[in-house]
C-alpha cells in the first residue's frame, strides 16, 4: 500500500510542477500583454493631449482670423425702408429678368451658372462678365443698357443690402 501511495504522491507532485510551470508561463504572457496594453494607453493619452493642444492653438488662430476680418460680429438684419425692400427684390430677381437670352446673339447669359441673380451680375466686373463664354462686347453693352433701365450698373456697391439677398444656389 505504501508503494501505491508513493506512486500517487509522485503523480500529484508531477502534476503540481506541470501546473506551476503552466501557471508561470500563463502569468508571464498575461504580464507581457498587460504591459502592452498600458503602453498603448499611455501612447493614446499622449496623442489625445497633443490633439487637445493643437485644437486650442487652432481655436486661437481662428479667433485671430475672425477678429482681423470682423467675422465675430453677426450681421443683424435691421428694418429697412419700403424703397430699400423694392430695391432688394429687384436685386434678387433672376438674370433672365433682363430678357437678354431672348435675343439669339445674347444667349450666352442664359445658362451662366455663377450668375443667378441681378445682384450676382452687378457685383461682378466688366472683365468677369466678358470672360463668360460667348459673351462679347455687344452682349456686355446690352447687359449694361438693360441694367441702366433699372438704375443698376456693373460694379455697383450693394454691400449694405447683402444680408437681405438670396444666397447663391
Amino acid at each position: 500500500m505504501e508503494d501505491h501511495n508513493n506512486k500517487v504522491l509522485d503523480i500529484i507532485i508531477k502534476n503540481h510542477k506541470a501546473t506551476n510551470e503552466n501557471f508561470i508561463t500563463l502569468y508571464d504572457t498575461q504580464r507581457h500583454k498587460t504591459n502592452l496594453i498600458f503602453e498603448s494607453i499611455e501612447l493614446n493619452r499622449s496623442l489625445i493631449y497633443d490633439l487637445q493642444k493643437e485644437n486650442k492653438s487652432l481655436k486661437k488662430d481662428l479667433k485671430e482670423i475672425k477678429s482681423v476680418f470682423n467675422l465675430n460680429k453677426k450681421v443683424k438684419k435691421q428694418k429697412i425702408s419700403t424703397e430699400d425692400k423694392v430695391f432688394v427684390e429687384l436685386l434678387n430677381k433672376p438674370i433672365n429678368f433682363l430678357e437678354i437670352h431672348k435675343q439669339p446673339r445674347y444667349g450666352a447669359m442664359h445658362n451662366c451658372g455663377s450668375y443667378n441673380t441681378l445682384a450676382d451680375l452687378i457685383k461682378s466686373s466688366k472683365q468677369e462678365i466678358l470672360s463668360i463664354r460667348n459673351v462679347g462686347k455687344k452682349t456686355y453693352l446690352s447687359i449694361v443698357e438693360k441694367l441702366s433701365n433699372h438704375q443698376l450698373h456693373i460694379g455697383m456697391d450693394i454691400s449694405k443690402y447683402e444680408p437681405y439677398l438670396k444666397l447663391k444656389q
